[in-house]
C-alpha cells in the first residue's frame, strides 16, 4: 500500500529536490505571504502568522532533514541541512523580534496609527 507524501517525507523516503524545492521553499515562502496577507487582511495579532505556519514549517524542516541524503551528491544533503539549521534561526529570531520574514509587520500592514504631517 502507497502512502501520501506528508508521510513519505517525514519517514525520509522522497528525493531531496522534491522535498526542498517543492515544500521547504516554495510551499513554505508561499504559505508565508499568503497567511501573512491574510493576517493583515482581517487585523489578526501577528502571531497568528506563526501558529498556522509553525505546523508546517516544522514538517518541512524535518522532512528536509530526514531526506538529505536521497541525492545524487550527498554533499547536497549536508548542505541542505545546513540551510534548514539556519533557516530555523532565523524563524526564531522573526518570532522573538516580532517581525515578518519578508520585512518589518509595519511595512506589511502600514502604522497602526494615521501619519500626521508635521508643520
Amino acid at each position: 500500500m502507497r502512502t501520501g507524501i506528508i508521510r513519505r517525507a517525514w519517514g525520509g523516503e522522497v528525493r531531496l529536490w522534491k522535498v526542498f524545492w517543492l515544500y521547504f521553499v516554495l510551499a513554505l515562502e508561499g504559505a508565508i505571504v499568503v497567511v501573512g496577507y491574510l493576517i493583515g487582511l482581517f487585523g489578526l495579532p501577528y502571531l497568528a502568522l506563526w501558529a498556522v505556519i509553525a505546523p508546517l514549517a516544522v514538517w518541512a524542516a524535518v522532512s528536509v532533514w530526514r531526506c538529505a541524503f536521497n541525492a545524487g551528491w550527498r554533499g547536497w544533503g549536508y548542505l541542505a541541512r545546513i540551510f534548514v539549521v539556519v533557516q530555523m534561526l532565523f524563524v526564531g529570531i522573526h518570532i522573538i523580534s516580532g517581525e515578518h520574514p519578508h520585512g518589518r509587520y509595519s511595512e506589511w500592514h502600514g502604522p497602526k496609527q494615521p501619519s500626521v504631517p508635521v508643520p
